[in-house]
């Protein structure tokens, strides 16, 4: 397997003597001095791929002692393997098929994100034997964490194919946070690292919740507005680069993800930018009046209920909030 690092690695490695071996430590010694010596790169496949071989058999036993004769023999079929590898990212994947291909890592995270999505991960033979985890978000957080570099072009290739909302939507505050410093770190963004980190866990209403308590008359943005803290722009910093996160019910952390992640991919200049880490702080209210728009934002969620079938204005919704607020200050 290669793993996309420029390296092979191989997760389990069965050596058999036809003739009995007197000295099993010797076999694999000379076993792993070869392997470890051995050019096995296909010459057409890019450094940065990730070539997932479901079993390779050993096409020349008699010739490990000499080690160029073995690699040549073990080449061949690693090169053919590669050539005929299913692309997980262009389609769907034959259960017998012997190898998978990913031509870097960021593809390689998007479709990890879009199985985890669609519940299919442990199905898959191929993220067994690449991924560490002891459960499909483990897998998925250890991925996406370890590789933060990548995340940019893998949150756009899941843009491209419509899951971008999904899979944010699907991540909880704390891998939420990972991700994100993760991202911040890589990036050499410590501005806007600060401004994220102080983002409150706010819980936004889900759409089955907001169409049982708020009449068709309070439109979905005018809803989002209400849930938000108290005075937050209706505009993002990255609405402009970032039209996915408008209208998507996302809280202010899984915004966060997704519109940075995407302004690196789409405006990398203006992401790492002084006046965007800016922008961001006056988005997400990061001023002395935190703990009062916290309590806003619990007021709003909480005490004011809509009755289905009603009709009231953005106003008196908005009034009805204030009036609530006021009473508990």
């Amino acid at each position: 397997m290669k793993d996309g690092d420029g390296e092979f690695r191989i997760n389990r490695l069965i050596l058999r003597s036809r003739h009995g071996c007197p000295d099993p430590l010797l076999l694999q010694m000379r076993t792993a001095s070869a392997l470890n010596r051995a050019e096995l790169q296909p010459p057409w496949l890019p450094a940065c791929a990730v070539l997932c071989i479901r079993r390779l058999r050993n096409p020349a036993p008699a010739s490990l002692s000499a080690s160029w004769a073995w690699e040549s023999a073990v080449a061949a079929p690693i090169d053919h393997l590669s050539r005929s590898a299913a692309r997980p990212a262009l389609g769907a994947v034959p259960a017998n098929a012997e190898a998978v291909l990913f031509m870097d890592r960021a593809e390689m995270l998007a479709c990890l994100a879009s199985d985890w999505c669609d519940g299919s991960l442990t199905d898959r033979w191929w993220w067994r034997s690449l991924l560490k985890g002891a459960d499909s978000w483990s897998m998925v957080l250890n991925a996406w964490g370890d590789a933060p570099e990548y995340v940019p072009a893998a949150l756009e290739h899941l843009a491209n194919r419509g899951m971008a909302v999904q899979f944010v939507r699907n991540i909880g505050s704390s891998g939420l946070r990972i991700l994100l410093r993760s991202v911040t770190d890589s990036f050499a963004m410590a501005e806007l690292a600060a401004q994220v980190a102080a983002i409150p866990d706010f819980v936004i209403a889900s759409p089955a919740e907001r169409e049982s308590t708020i009449t068709d008359e309070v439109t979905a943005r005018e809803t989002e507005a209400i849930l938000l803290p108290d005075g937050l722009p209706h505009t993002a910093p990255w609405q402009r680069w970032v039209p996915e996160c408008s209208g998507a019910g996302l809280n202010p952390l899984q915004q966060c993800l997704l519109g940075v992640g995407l302004m690196l991919a789409r405006a990398p200049h203006v992401a790492r930018s002084l006046s965007f880490a800016t922008a961001v702080r006056q988005w997400s209210r990061l001023e002395p009046d935190t703990e009062r728009n916290t309590e806003h934002v619990q007021v709003t969620a909480e005490e004011v209920h809509v009755t289905v079938g009603e009709s009231f204005s953005q106003s008196e919704v908005h009034a009805a909030v204030s009036t609530k607020a006021e009473q508990r200050s």
